[in-house]
């Protein structure tokens, strides 16, 4: 089922932020227009990906950085063989809608 999450005037560009859903804590990053809404939690230690930082299209978790392309879930460098979960999403206006499983 599609929720209104978070409205995009109210996220900072290329900053993850963290969003209540029916589902759970999600972490969202926006670039430009784009929006990407994943698991909030790093599978490592449980950081939240959503207080963690965005480099050059992945997610970085606060904790002991690993990181996960926001496109795809994959992991990345020393996270390359796990990843986290990733939720449809569109913009339409200002909402911003994902599909949460």
């Amino acid at each position: 089922m599609a929720h209104v999450i978070a409205r995009l005037s109210e996220l900072q560009d290329e900053t993850p932020a963290r969003v209540s859903t029916p589902r759970g804590v999600c972490a969202v990053v926006r670039v430009g227009r784009e929006v990407h809404v994943l698991d909030d939690t790093c599978p490592h230690r449980g950081g939240s990906l959503g207080q963690g930082s965005f480099e050059a299209g992945v997610i970085v978790c606060p904790l002991h950085r690993w990181a996960f392309r926001v496109d795809t879930g994959r992991g990345v460098g020393i996270a390359a063989a796990t990843f986290v979960e990733r939720f449809p999403v569109e913009v339409v206006g200002d909402e911003v809608i994902s599909e949460l499983a």
